[in-house]
């Protein structure tokens, strides 16, 4: 039996903790992805801009929109991470693809339909290709991000 699975290693505390370390990680790579292949390049607002204006109740400045952005990405991140490496030290399937599956569920569930069913987005199909494509790519890279930070943290505690 795998080291990292038999009974006597796994720990919900221990996959919490490097599932949430990995998270943050992944949203930094996705912030970095997107920087190089943006999703958006028609102006769109970004739907956690929405979501923070939405919450505040008033249009934000520049500098609180872009603030609001990147909490929003990282708390988001932290707590799927965390719950993805819990996942992990219990059905270490969720890591197939060394967490490329894990992002793009993660972009399927975001983006292709919670976002556009809250207001947050137009519905997929009305969306240019370039924001499903860089959505797609840089979710995976997300996935990837976060499992190889929560296999190396884990591996460590």
């Amino acid at each position: 039996m795998d080291r990292r699975t038999s009974p006597a290693t796994r720990n919900l505390a221990k996959g919490l903790l490097a599932g949430a370390l990995g998270g943050l990680v992944g949203s930094g790579a996705k912030i970095v992805g997107e920087l190089i292949y943006p999703p958006r390049t028609l102006g769109q607002v970004p739907p956690p801009v929405l979501l923070a204006e939405r919450i505040a109740g008033h249009s934000l400045s520049p500098f609180q929109q872009n603030a609001s952005m990147q909490a929003i990405h990282f708390v988001f991140g932290a707590t799927t991470g965390a719950m993805y490496g819990a996942a992990a030290e219990f059905a270490p399937i969720v890591t197939v693809g060394y967490g490329s599956a894990f992002g793009f569920i993660m972009q399927f569930f975001t983006h292709e339909s919670f976002v556009p069913l809250a207001g947050l987005d137009v519905p997929p199909w009305k969306q240019p290709l370039r924001e499903h494509t860089s959505e797609f790519f840089t979710h995976v890279l997300f996935g990837v991000a976060t499992e190889v930070t929560r296999r190396g943290i884990r591996k460590r505690i």
